[in-house]
């Protein structure tokens, strides 16, 4: 009997296992974590009284983002995502030197993407497209908040090694722009390709 357990043991793992040349799956679930840094060019539209004397803020975020992707081909796709930010180390130090300051942002992604495989298992990727992007601000002394919503640019371009069992792992730069907020980050993340 434990001739046969063991012999189950080491053939399913090889049933799961594609074949090579197999057809890759149209659907692509996955996520990412990372770091990057934040900008505002124009946070005095929040306070009129306060001149020019505080007119932009940078810092440091760590972020997470969520995504899904249809391939229409095996090397181009669409993919939406949802990707979500706070603020890092260098908020919580100036947090009480500057009056206002950026402490999150949510942004809602659609984006066309596509890949070119150099190996079996390795591409490189970009992603371009369009992003929706909500800003939150807090005030330093009263803790209140505003609220600001931005269209604008998503751009990324990465890294991905798929494993056998559909699993990929990556690494990304990521890249948002509106017409006042923009974001550099550098993400890893997990996905599976089904």
């Amino acid at each position: 009997m434990k001739y046969v357990i063991l012999a189950v043991a080491l053939v399913m793992p090889t049933l799961m296992v594609p074949a090579a040349g197999a057809a890759e799956g149209k659907h692509v679930i996955g996520g990412s974590i990372g770091l990057g840094v934040q900008n505002d060019d124009d946070i005095s539209r929040f306070n009129p009284d306060a001149g020019n004397a505080e007119d932009n803020d940078s810092s440091d975020s760590w972020g997470t983002e969520l995504y899904y992707r249809y391939h229409f081909t095996p090397n181009w796709g669409v993919e939406a995502g949802y990707l979500w930010s706070d603020a890092g180390i260098v908020h919580a130090f100036t947090s009480g030197i500057t009056e206002l300051q950026m402490d999150s942002f949510e942004a809602a992604r659609v984006s066309l993407y596509g890949r070119w495989g150099f190996t079996e298992r390795n591409s490189f990727y970009a992603k371009l497209g369009a992003a929706r992007v909500k800003l939150e601000y807090q005030y330093t002394k009263d803790g209140a908040g505003f609220n600001d919503t931005e269209n604008g640019l998503h751009a990324a371009a990465g890294w991905e090694y798929r494993f056998r069992n559909n699993l990929g792992i990556n690494t990304e730069y990521v890249y948002l722009k509106t017409d006042n907020f923009d974001y550099q980050g550098v993400f890893v993340g997990l996905s599976y390709r089904f």
